[in-house]
């Protein structure tokens, strides 16, 4: 009942799957929700099903100090492995192999699936298992809300609903002038299920075992891929495959300081992007926005992708061992030059995040050597220094 083989029955019931959505979906669903990373802090998920943090507790926007703190194992959470982990602007949620979801951290706004907010605020608080939650198999944190799909193909999202479709029988509370639930809704998916989900700044994509998406949001920058920048926060509308390629993966912008854009990657192995590309960070001297994806690389072999703050990162296998990560784009910070760098990386990318950090932008990427131990690489982008 774990993630991968509910991800692999369902793609087999995929109208025109093929051996490639197969691998896709398998090493997608367990490998790119085993990192996840926010500002000044990351997390890992060990094979062993262990949660090892590193978080500098005295980091701040203001600070831009991209200094880490010691790693450290995460407990309070019982006898359960974790399977996979995201992380919102100042909140965790967790999914185990008991399909629960556990949360903590910041809940101004319900972000932690409870009503008790003051009770379980802040980073000294302990993680609490979503009641009335079971049968979970990945979860996406935005900034101050969170998703889940279930192995049944259903989504269900709580905390900030400014982006979220919310039915209209549902009574939101309010703080800080600010619209919420704590109470987990399930998503109208209109027959379709889901297998993975994705969330951003205001972005919520819902990814659909038909190879297409359900999306909400903002949508001020055509971040949804829609052919328009009309918002649609109160509903879903469908995204249909980009040249007709199943979509398997979708990566969207977490903060707006740079823009909003999202990336598509495909069972093809090609890669679409929309939304915002002063940066250039979708395609080089092309226009400043795309409403509707656009093909950034079409050569079958992109394997992975990451949507950072004005930049975009792309992990592809040529032939069989020879994987490369390449990213373009200005990057947070950057006013006048364009990277578009490449560099190669030993072994085979199984998880790829991106983290805005001190005055650039870096990207972990997590691989699996020939000597089947892990790795984690940070390539930093800074002003004065690559990486």
């Amino acid at each position: 009942r774990g993630a991968v083989a509910t991800a692999v029955a369902i793609a087999l019931r995929r109208p025109g799957g093929t051996t490639r959505d197969l691998y896709f979906l398998e090493r997608l669903r367990a490998g790119s929700s085993r990192v996840a990373t926010c500002e000044g802090e990351a997390r890992f998920v060990t094979r062993d099903g262990q949660l090892v943090e590193f978080r500098d507790p005295s980091w701040s926007i203001e600070s831009r100090d991209p200094s880490w703190s010691i790693a450290s194992r995460m407990s309070g959470l019982g006898n359960a492995r974790v399977v996979c982990v995201s992380v919102g602007h100042d909140f965790v949620c967790a999914v185990t192999d008991q399909s629960t979801v556990w949360s903590w951290g910041n809940n101004a706004y319900g972000q932690l699936g409870d009503r008790e907010l003051e009770q379980r605020s802040g980073w000294d608080r302990g993680p609490a298992q979503i009641e009335n939650l079971s049968d979970v198999a990945t979860v996406a944190c935005g900034v101050d809300y969170a998703w889940i799909a279930t192995h049944g193909g259903e989504a269900f999202s709580w905390g900030r609903t400014t982006d979220i479709p919310v039915p209209s029988n549902h009574e939101c509370l309010m703080n800080y002038h600010v619209r919420y639930t704590a109470t987990p809704l399930r998503a109208e998916t209109h027959g379709s299920r889901v297998v993975a989900v994705c969330a951003g700044y205001t972005a919520n994509i819902l990814l659909c075992d038909d190879g297409t998406c359900l999306v909400s949001g903002e949508n001020s920058e055509g971040e949804l891929g829609l052919g328009d920048h009309e918002p649609c926060r109160d509903r879903f509308r469908r995204l249909d495959r980009p040249a007709g390629e199943n979509i398997i993966k979708a990566s969207t912008t977490m903060l707006n300081e740079e823009g909003l854009h999202t990336l598509f990657l495909t069972s093809a192995g090609t890669c679409f992007g929309c939304g915002n590309n002063e940066g250039n960070q979708l395609i080089f001297a092309g226009e400043d926005h795309y409403t509707s994806p656009i093909r950034l690389m079409d050569s079958g072999n992109v394997e992975d992708v990451c949507a950072g703050e004005g930049v975009s990162f792309v992990a592809t296998r040529d032939g069989g061992d020879d994987w490369k990560l390449r990213r373009f784009g200005k990057g947070q910070y950057h006013d006048s030059q364009s990277f578009d760098c490449t560099v190669d990386i030993n072994g085979p990318v199984i998880a790829l995040v991106s983290r805005p950090v001190g005055e650039g932008e870096n990207v972990l990427a997590v691989t699996s050597p020939r000597d089947s131990a892990e790795h984690v690489y940070e390539w930093i982008h800074a002003p004065d220094v690559t990486v």
